[in-house]
């Protein structure tokens, strides 16, 4: 899911769980040997691509995009050792999980976040766009 749809909370975990799966990216790399956090199932899709370490990152670049854009003040020197790719090829993803996604966020929000709650709850899950990274696949028939 696009990061611009996520609360303050949400959107600092993001952060800080997308660098904490590309540090266990590369320590894997690094020693190839079993590495705690190496089989959450959210770093399948970066674990997919010929080059997981380039993708997680660009994935974070994308994040400190919308940080920036919010006025957060995130530290982007944590990426400044792997260049930014405009032109990946994209991630391919789900709509079912897409949708999924946002309607457990807006769950979450009713709770945590009542104002965020108001501000986004009239978002259709099928316009709620996926991160730049991804492409949702058309659903099959």
């Amino acid at each position: 899911m696009h990061p611009r749809y996520l609360d303050v909370k949400g959107f600092v975990a993001l952060w800080r769980e997308t660098l904490l799966g590309m540090e266990t990216l590369k320590k894997h790399v690094k020693c190839q040997h079993y590495i705690p956090w190496y089989k959450h199932p959210q770093l399948a899709p970066f674990k997919a691509q010929s080059d997981p370490i380039l993708y997680i990152s660009n994935y974070l670049y994308l994040v400190l995009e919308e940080s920036r854009r919010r006025n957060y003040n995130f530290d982007g020197s944590k990426l400044d050792a792997i260049p930014y790719c405009e032109n990946l090829p994209l991630i391919k993803a789900s709509r079912e999980v897409l949708v999924h996604e946002w309607l457990v966020c807006l769950g979450r929000y009713r709770v945590r976040s009542p104002k965020w709650f108001e501000e986004v709850k009239d978002i259709s899950p099928l316009e709620v766009d996926p991160h730049p990274l991804y492409i949702c696949e058309p659903e099959e028939a």
